[in-house]
């Protein structure tokens, strides 16, 4: 079933274009708060986080929409949607306690990559090449084991999340050593490695050390399966429609595959990068497809998500919420365990 593979991506997709909303830092309300212009602290902040949110998420939805609008219309309905929910993931970022920068640093940066062609800007999201230098914001205060949402909240750079879903609470932690047993996402493993499939097998992955565009990859593989050439590591493809890729096991396969370009997938019947196939509508079966519009695939179909604060049996909220204790919570840590 391709749609759950999606699920880490599109959470992901959301936390990097955080932007707009209603709630400003600790959670407090806007009638508290009115301009967001008061830390936790009660230092005064640069801007007002509201505004530099709602600037930070017009620019990533307008990008998202140009340069990938299959991935887009995915997870949101429409642009107008996507900067609402945007919005309120990176008010609930800026508002996380151990976070170090502010609502400017985040427009700054996205206004630099938005100025990238759109191949470039996804090499840029995806590999870090090329590099965006305003977008060198300073890493977390939070120690390990406290309470976290985002990465940016970490001084380890890592929030790790027991069932692996970065909306639901976490904890501050070290990425997984080298060897170490891992879901398949880079996103566990420690800087340098990346979690692969161990060779022969469909259902383990290890932190395994990998090279990087530039390398010598005699003895390590390329970052995200490119392919060694010449004994170096070729610069990323993203291939377009029946561009060559390697893909992995069944059991792995997913979209958004690091080969191909963001609106197409490694397909493992033509080791090709093809694209996604045809979205579902509400109601229609979502098996081997994706719901459009942010909708939700549960076994009886695409379902509309359950809005914010409001009840919830499975993880079928509106993003950037998340299904905890019953109710979609958007991503505070004052909301955990409540």
């Amino acid at each position: 079933m391709l749609r759950r593979r999606l699920s880490r991506w599109f959470i992901w997709l959301v936390v990097a274009a955080c932007g707009c909303g209603g709630v400003t830092r600790a959670g407090a309300s806007l009638a508290e708060d009115p301009d967001g212009s008061t830390d936790a602290d009660g230092s005064s902040n640069e801007a007002s986080i509201p505004d530099a949110c709602t600037q930070f998420a017009t620019v990533r939805c307008a990008t998202l929409f140009r340069c990938m609008p299959m991935t887009a219309a995915v997870v949101y309905p429409n642009e107008e949607q996507c900067a609402v929910q945007v919005g309120a993931a990176c008010q609930a970022e800026l508002a996380s306690p151990g976070v170090s920068f502010v609502g400017q640093d985040k427009v700054a940066c996205e206004l630099a990559r938005a100025s990238l062609p759109c191949f470039e800007l996804l090499l840029s999201w995806s590999y870090d090449q090329p590099h965006v230098t305003a977008c060198d914001l300073p890493p977390g205060t939070a120690s390990n084991g406290e309470i976290c949402f985002f990465d940016s909240a970490c001084a380890s750079g890592q929030c790790a999340h027991d069932d692996g879903l970065p909306w639901t609470c976490g904890s501050c932690q070290d990425g997984l050593p080298l060897g170490a047993s891992c879901l398949y996402s880079i996103r566990e493993c420690a800087p340098g490695t990346q979690c692969l499939p161990v060779s022969g097998s469909a259902s383990e992955s290890r932190c395994t050390a990998v090279a990087r565009t530039g390398e010598s990859c005699d003895a390590k593989p390329c970052w995200d399966r490119a392919p060694c050439t010449a004994g170096v590591c070729p610069q990323p493809a993203l291939g377009m429609q029946g561009a060559p890729c390697t893909a992995g096991p069944a059991s792995l396969q997913c979209l958004f595959d690091p080969q191909c370009y963001w609106d197409y997938y490694c397909d493992a019947a033509s080791n090709t990068c093809q694209p996604f196939p045809p979205l579902a509508a509400e109601g229609e079966p979502c098996d081997d497809t994706f719901c459009a519009g942010g909708a939700a695939c549960m076994p009886d179909g695409c379902s509309t998500p359950a809005a914010w604060d409001s009840p919830c049996s499975y993880d079928n909220c509106v993003l950037p919420a998340a299904c905890i204790d019953g109710i979609c919570r958007l991503p505070y840590v004052d909301r955990c365990g409540q």
